[in-house]
């Protein structure tokens, strides 16, 4: 299991510390290249030189899947199969999409030295909910689930859902979030945009979107009915646009699962667990 940079075992730099602006300049982009291929490369190498079956949730999705574009020969002398529930790529049918209209507030904090985390352990934001969601987990629950999450079919878990709220939400980048709204509101899977110095960066006045057409690896999405933030119409688009060599294994529509029912769902075990626990026998 990896940590994504940044959290609270991820906050060591050679050079910087977690009260610098720079320290906090990457996002998922960042991540999938440097810190998730590290990570893979690693196991790969313990692992006498055996390819890695990578299980996948939301972020740690769109991470594999940059990787996988970014990195094809990589990845497919690393991974076996990616197996990537919930994955968040364009936001084009998600309940998210009014979040886009956000994105000029986020990337003036982009542009404030003094700024470069959001809901890190301090903030106001992060008390809060370690205070208050503990002690009422399915009002907060029900608003996340509201804003974007989807409505489960199912309670979530009350004692692991109490324990979760005491360890989230954990800091992250600003960049991370602002890369998140510009795919909001582009509609497209793309790459950082850097405004006036996407010339610079890309040699274009735009961000490229990621290659997903020289994924190599095979691609194993899960996606649930109840899913709103990644919801089964923008993975069905994303899906279509995989190569053949990448969708060898298909794909998983689960029913009445929504965005965060593999983490606190009741019957996760029987709904997602076993599911994903059957594929991974069959792949291996």
């Amino acid at each position: 299991m990896t940590n994504t940079r940044g959290t609270d075992f991820s906050t060591k730099h050679k050079n910087l510390t977690a009260h610098d602006y720079n320290f906090w300049n990457f996002s998922f982009h960042e991540i999938a290249l440097y810190d998730l291929g590290a990570a893979l490369e690693y196991i790969y190498q313990r692992n006498n030189n055996n390819k890695i079956i990578v299980v996948g949730h939301s972020m740690g999705s769109t991470e594999c899947l940059i990787y996988a574009s970014m990195l094809p020969l990589k990845s497919k002398k690393y991974v076996h199969v990616f197996v990537l529930m919930t994955a968040s790529t364009t936001f084009q049918f998600s309940r998210v999409n009014f979040l886009g209209n956000f994105i000029p507030f986020l990337q003036k904090l982009t542009t404030d030295d003094t700024v470069g985390v959001v809901l890190n352990k301090g903030s106001l934001m992060s008390r809060i909910v370690r205070s208050v969601c503990p002690l009422v987990p399915d009002l907060c629950i029900a608003l996340y689930s509201f804003f974007g999450a989807g409505w489960s079919t199912e309670e979530p878990n009350p004692v692991e859902t109490s324990i979760i709220f005491n360890q989230i939400p954990r800091a992250l980048s600003v960049k991370c979030v602002l890369h998140y709204g510009q795919l909001i509101s582009s509609g497209k899977f793309q790459m950082f945009d850097y405004g006036t110095a996407n010339n610079e960066v890309y040699g274009s006045s735009y961000p490229p979107e990621y290659p997903v057409e020289n994924i190599v690896t095979p691609i194993y999405l899960i996606v649930g009915s109840r899913d709103d933030l990644a919801p089964k119409e923008d993975t069905e688009a994303f899906y279509n646009k995989l190569p053949n060599i990448a969708k060898i294994y298909g794909k998983l529509n689960i029913e009445g699962m929504n965005h965060i029912d593999p983490i606190v769902g009741t019957n996760r075990k029987e709904k997602v667990y076993d599911k994903i626990l059957n594929i991974l026998n069959k792949l291996s």
